[in-house]
């Protein structure tokens, strides 16, 4: 074959649609094109790369050694082809911003590491993620500040599609050395019932701490 020369995919897909179809008749069918048309882009492509690429004689239409050259790499350019179309939309269409609400709490660091895996896949979103106390969650969704949210304890939910997650948190204490406490080596809700304790000013993580 002739080298410096320049086939448009189109006329691959044409090559690829003839020998898939077996003859000019049901591929032209196929894209839309009278016979005469295909019959002379498939003449116009051998032309143009200085080899016959049909055999003509056989049915089903058969392939030239260089046919069959240009068939597998014309299925490989059209696939690279079609994948590039997809990602370029893909990248084009999934865009905008979310924002997303969530406790102070563990569940922090699975929402960040779950949506930075959605922001390297599609560059073009940005997320936002607002610290807001797990009760507040809901309203904010209402007022329109947030598009979604991740909240605990919560049981007037009824308004809101809701998507259970199975994760469990862990809360510790933080005491001083000489603190009694510490001596017990477990410590339950009832040892800390008369202890001056500082929570973060969420009322579900205070009622869960309370039940």
């Amino acid at each position: 074959m002739k080298g410096g020369n320049n086939v448009e995919l189109r006329v691959l897909m044409y090559f690829v649609t003839v020998v898939q179809e077996g003859n000019i008749s049901k591929a032209a069918n196929v894209l839309h094109l009278s016979q005469s048309t295909l019959s002379r882009q498939i003449q116009n492509l051998e032309e143009e790369l200085g080899s016959i690429l049909l055999e003509r004689d056989q049915k089903p239409i058969g392939l030239t050694d260089n046919g069959k050259f240009l068939y597998s790499r014309a299925q490989e350019m059209l696939q690279i082809a079609n994948n590039t179309t997809e990602i370029i939309k893909s990248n084009e269409l999934v865009t905008g911003e979310l924002e997303i609400g969530v406790g102070e709490d563990r569940m922090q660091e699975l929402v960040a590491e779950t949506f930075g895996t959605l922001v390297r896949r599609y560059p073009k979103i940005k997320v936002n993620l607002h610290n807001v106390a797990s009760d507040l969650i809901p309203r904010e969704i209402n007022r329109g500040i947030l598009d979604f949210g991740f909240v605990s304890n919560q049981t007037n939910l009824a308004d809101f599609h809701q998507l259970p997650i199975n994760y469990q948190d862990r809360w510790g204490i933080l005491m001083k050395k000489e603190n009694p406490l510490k001596v017990n080596g477990t410590i339950t809700p009832t040892d800390l019932a008369n202890q001056r304790i500082i929570l973060a000013r969420q009322n579900g993580l205070i009622r869960g701490f309370k039940e």
